[in-house]
């Protein structure tokens, strides 16, 4: 799709976002829930609506049900316990797709390999093309190839993701609302254009919407919110105590979820004020390894310690958990747990 937003493949980038780690592109579900649906049936679409309620993460389980009760439309959704993650409907026309070819339009159109920082808001025809050359790689990915939907959808979704992530609103996107109705005119190319009108920011929402058609797009309606700004907090940043204070000298601070944002910056404080660390991260050793390592040049004695800490409490003394427990009552025995800040 040519979108290389950092949220989705700069693993430093994510964490400091409010993720703390990559988030899956949105149309990535899109076209996993359309290929296990069709199971090697062509076809084409008619319209298709994608809500982004939470993002998805890699190497994470959720289950997708697909409902045909309300045939023609089709509901697919993505789902943790009774949370949607994403709610995808839309209306295929069975054994219409006879656009296979994927045809390369002459010239070569240019595509931004780096995100806007700004978004582009701007009214105008814009013109893309899908990257035929990693055809194989998505159907043997999601399923779906340009054999089973049109080459022509298939670029269009795919385009959606691009001028999101890298048109508008660009580095700081994430996907809210898709929804496009095509006109399904021959078309067996690739690549495409669009009359989009200029893009209205909705304040109360904090992101845009824009809307556009096409000679095979009757309309696309397309909201992405504007994250905030990833953000850290350099040691060198700190406030200092006056008269070179240290309020927590001697003691022992326990800080879970230590590697990213807040977490990272508490123990930052922390060791200004003298603590002894023990520090918690789910996943991310090279960030724990950072901070500890930051912290001890200044000479904070700190550990971290990897365990998951959304179980209660009660459940804290199983598997690995427990492991952290005990390496924290190696560390400081007199350490009670939990000592927050």
């Amino acid at each position: 799709s040519h979108d290389r937003n950092p949220l989705h493949i700069e693993e430093e980038y994510a964490r400091r976002t409010q993720f703390g780690r990559t988030v899956v592109y949105g149309m990535a579900a899109v076209l996993y829930a359309l290929g296990q649906w069709s199971d090697g049936r062509s076809f084409l679409l008619k319209g298709l609506r994608a809500i982004f309620r939470k993002p998805l993460f890699e190497g994470e389980e959720y289950d997708l049900s697909i409902d045909e009760s309300t045939a023609p439309l089709v509901t697919a959704r993505f789902r943790k316990g009774p949370v949607d993650y994403a709610l995808i409907t839309f209306t295929p026309i069975m054994g219409e797709n006879r656009y296979r070819k994927a045809l390369e339009t002459a010239g070569s159109l240019k595509v931004q390999s780096v995100a806007s920082v700004k978004p582009d808001t701007g009214a105008g025809t814009i013109r893309y093309g899908v990257n035929t050359g990693t055809l194989e790689e998505l159907e043997s990915a999601f399923g779906i190839s340009s054999e089973i939907l049109s080459i022509h959808q298939l670029a269009t979704l795919l385009w959606s993701s691009y001028h999101v992530g890298m048109i508008m609103p660009g580095r700081q996107a994430l996907f809210s609302d898709f929804h496009v109705t095509f006109a399904n005119k021959g078309q067996e190319t690739s690549q495409f254009e669009l009359e989009l009108k200029e893009a209205k920011f909705q304040p109360r929402f904090n992101r845009y919407a824009l809307t556009g058609s096409g000679p095979s797009v009757l309309s696309v309606r397309i909201s992405a919110f504007v994250r905030p700004e990833a953000v850290d907090f350099p040691l060198e940043s700190m406030p200092r105590f006056p008269d070179n204070r240290q309020p927590l000298l001697g003691k022992t601070v326990f800080i879970s979820g230590a590697t990213r944002g807040f977490g990272a910056a508490m123990a930052r404080v922390c060791a200004l004020a003298g603590a002894k660390l023990a520090l918690n991260y789910r996943g991310d050793a090279a960030a724990a390894d950072a901070i500890i390592s930051e912290l001890q040049r200044i000479g904070t004695e700190a550990a971290a310690f990897q365990a998951e800490m959304g179980d209660p409490i009660n459940k804290l003394f199983r598997g690995r958990d427990w492991l952290l427990v005990r390496h924290l009552v190696h560390f400081d025995e007199h350490l009670t747990y939990p000592t927050v800040c």
